[in-house]
């Protein structure tokens, strides 16, 4: 059992404000600093805290930053051996401005992650789950799903940010993770998914009859979609919202350690829940508090 993410690796800027700003208005932070971030990193933290052996494929720059981040995903138990330092390149950036109420808004620098490449030779070193996302380049995230298929590995796609040519790797994927806003977009819709029944409009998204979608809906929670069948799992209730940045990379990653792990698909939803609501209420995209017995992000 193991996992193997491909995706991006950023430092995050975060500038806290009471209220998000409107258009054109400028306000002044209460306060900022600095965190490592990027959903492919999340992620690949996420599931090693797990316990689960997680190796990620990533690209940051020759900078400071580049080399800070990769010695962070060292520590916190991911094989960065396939983590590229490229020269010459910046590494990628995210600004996040963070309201009081938990909301954000987020402006991504892609940099180094623009250029991601595969590593030559053996990609899943065995690994049982590949987890990809939509901060590296389409092409290369399809070479890294028909690498992991020919290996017989599950194939999982968190399609975050929602953009159009990830229609084209919706077939050669086995389960896909997508939130309210990113399905509204894969299904070219106006509104919104909000209730668990509402959710089961993924289908629309599946292309194989044993593929499942599973749309995190917020506060209600998150629903498995299948051909035959739905899973809803309501949200986990907390005391205070701190910061949602990372709770769906948290989520993610959770999912695909104990897909690795061979949990059942109730089980798997319930922990990634309760993960994801420790992390809200952490700023940050990571933190260190494990809870029922497994160790995962905050």
């Amino acid at each position: 059992m193991s996992v193997c993410v491909l995706g991006s690796i950023n430092l995050d800027h975060f500038m806290l404000v009471d209220t998000l700003p409107r258009a054109g208005e400028t306000l002044a932070a209460t306060r900022t600093f600095q965190a490592p971030g990027g959903k492919g990193a999340n992620q690949a933290i996420a599931a090693a805290r797990t316990g689960i052996p997680t190796r990620m494929i990533g690209a940051v720059g020759d900078d400071a930053a580049g080399r800070v981040l990769r010695d962070y995903l060292g520590s916190n138990g991911v094989d960065v051996s396939d983590v590229a330092i490229l020269e010459s390149q910046l590494t990628g950036a995210a600004y996040v401005t963070l309201s009081t109420a938990g909301e954000n808004h987020i402006i991504v620098a892609p940099n180094a992650n623009a250029r991601l490449a595969l590593p030559a030779g053996n990609v899943m070193h065995d690994a049982r789950v590949a987890l990809a996302q939509l901060e590296t380049p389409v092409d290369i995230v399809a070479r890294f799903f028909t690498h992991a298929a020919a290996r017989g590995a599950i194939c999982v796609l968190n399609a975050a940010p929602a953009v159009a040519a990830a229609r084209t790797l919706f077939e050669g994927i086995d389960v896909l993770i997508v939130n309210q806003v990113e399905l509204a977009t894969f299904l070219s819709s106006d509104s919104v998914v909000s209730t668990p029944d509402d959710a089961a409009a993924a289908r629309r998204l599946l292309v194989r009859p044993d593929q499942i979608a599973i749309v995190t809906l917020g506060s209600a929670g998150a629903v498995l979609v299948g051909r035959d069948r739905l899973i809803h799992v309501p949200a986990v209730v907390v005391r205070e919202v701190v910061d949602t940045t990372g709770a769906g990379d948290c989520f993610c990653g959770v999912i695909t350690a104990l897909l690795s792990d061979g949990r059942e698909w109730d089980d798997i939803l319930q922990i990634a829940n309760q993960a994801a609501a420790m992390c809200i209420q952490h700023e940050g995209a990571v933190s260190a508090k494990p809870a029922n017995g497994i160790a995962v992000p905050a």
